[in-house]
């Protein structure tokens, strides 16, 4: 009987999708400040480092070539406030919006994390197995 259930259950547990990245996608709500045609209002780089949520780590190009990067702090439409990433701790800078050219995000991914996860993942699928075979052993 064990067996029956633990066979149901693995059966089960696989078609349904249980877990899986494709099942777990949450649709995007519209964003109200995109026109109808799915373009974006040209908007000024004060206003757009302004939506960027404080703490994101940004790399900002200025005029003249320099680049800047470091964690964004606080931002208006007339400067910016970076805490630089450098080796020796500096303190923040504040930069006129008018010297900023650009800006790019840079990405949160941090290596040791996604290790971790990963083994974590094939931990839990182990015991799975493991489990299951001491199932099917013990009846």
């Amino acid at each position: 009987m064990q067996k029956a259930i633990v066979l149901v259950l693995c059966v089960t547990l696989t078609l349904s999708g249980c877990a899986t990245r494709a099942g777990a996608r949450a649709t995007r709500a519209s964003d109200p400040t995109m026109s109808p045609a799915g373009v974006a209002p040209v908007i000024s780089v004060g206003e757009a480092l302004a939506r960027v949520p404080v703490g994101t780590r940004v790399r900002l190009d200025l005029a003249g070539g320099r680049r800047v990067r470091g964690t964004l702090m606080h931002a208006d439409a007339t400067s910016v406030v970076i805490n630089p990433r450098v080796r020796v701790p500096e303190p923040p800078v504040t930069i006129p919006v008018a010297d900023v050219q650009g800006f790019d995000l840079e990405p949160s991914s941090n290596l040791a994390r996604v290790i971790a996860i990963g083994a974590a993942a094939g931990a839990a699928a182990a015991v799975g197995v493991f489990w299951f075979v001491v199932a099917m052993i013990d009846d």
